[in-house]
């Protein structure tokens, strides 16, 4: 909580005087979405600079970044290959037919997210520390925590 961070006049402490008179405002903010598994706000505060009518506003947060685990993600998409070839050619001819003239399963891939989970993504579970799910979908990968 701080006093309002605009109108004053230039160079001063003291809020407009002109002959609009503005009420003072808090029209200087720092936006962000408040999840306190992502975000820790350290400090929000106004600074005491007079080189406009506005006082700046600081903030400082300790945020967890995440990045793309690409060596993962090679992986899961290779053990998800092996397991369809293997469903592929282990398949009844009957079965083979009931896909359609391509043979190819017309499975959801989010039905081999369970066969997936082995213990090596445990701890990457554990260290992201975001109730996460691990997509084998082409166009996502999967994240870990940045020390």
């Amino acid at each position: 909580n701080f006093r309002p961070t605009y109108k004053y006049d230039d160079q001063s402490d003291t809020y407009d005087t002109s002959k609009k008179q503005r009420v003072p405002a808090w029209c200087d903010r720092v936006l962000w979405f408040r999840n306190e598994k992502v975000i820790e706000l350290l400090t929000y505060e106004r600074k005491e600079n007079r080189l406009s009518d506005h006082r700046p506003v600081l903030s400082l947060m300790n945020i967890n970044a995440y990045k793309h685990d690409y060596r993962l993600m090679k992986d899961m998409k290779l053990e998800l290959i092996n397991q369809l070839k293997e469903e592929y050619f282990n398949m009844e001819k009957e079965s083979y037919y009931a896909f359609g003239f391509t043979g190819k399963p017309k499975r959801q891939l989010s039905e081999y997210h369970s066969k997936l989970q082995s213990d090596k993504l445990v701890p990457l579970q554990e260290a992201a520390k975001i109730d996460q799910r691990i997509s084998v979908m082409v166009d996502q990968s999967p994240m870990v925590s940045v020390p």
